[in-house]
């Protein structure tokens, strides 16, 4: 059973396809050149430089989705897990809603069912506490999978290294409860 794990953000929108027989695998979408290459778990995709900062946001919230659903349709997975919000959030609340709604207006009209968990729920499944920052994330990332991150060019605690830590998390979790149920 292939499980998607989505971190759906603004700034580094990450997808862990996972296969429990297979490696991990990670696209994400970033606006730094440094960051858009295939590594051995994934591929770094960069935003669509046709958008500029000028562009109504609304523009690049809707490429970034029709990239990620895309990419979601061709693993062939059924089972979809998105990271909730968290109701810390502050700033651009608005923008994150917009954002995540197009999102998820695309699976469904691509009739791709998901289920949002809370960011509290992931962290609590992946390290024990429901409060975890990155740090102990990242170790439990480690200690999962032996993936060390830093070793393809990622700064630990930064985007998208914590992206694709908590999108991987939401995948096994996502993983764990679809066996358990």
């Amino acid at each position: 059973m292939v499980v998607v794990g989505v971190d759906y953000s603004i700034s580094c929108p990450c997808i862990c396809i996972y296969d429990p027989d297979k490696d991990p695998y990670f696209v994400f979408i970033t606006n730094r050149n440094k960051y858009t290459y295939p590594f051995k778990y994934g591929v770094g995709l960069m935003h669509d430089k046709t958008i500029t900062d000028n562009d109504n946001q609304l523009v690049k919230f809707n490429a970034n989705a029709e990239l990620l659903v895309s990419v979601i349709r061709k693993s062939g997975a059924k089972n979809i897990f998105i990271e909730g919000y968290s109701y810390s959030s502050k700033g651009m609340v608005y923008n994150i809603g917009e954002n995540a709604g197009i999102f998820k207006h695309k699976l469904l009209t691509q009739k791709l069912d998901y289920t949002v968990v809370a960011p509290t729920q992931i962290k609590k499944f992946a390290t024990g506490k429901g409060n975890a920052n990155k740090e102990k994330m990242l170790q439990s990332f480690i200690k999962s999978t032996g993936i060390e991150l830093e070793n393809y060019g990622f700064s630990a605690g930064k985007n998208p290294s914590s992206d694709i830590v908590d999108s991987y998390f939401i995948a096994k979790y996502g993983y764990e409860f679809l066996q358990n149920s």
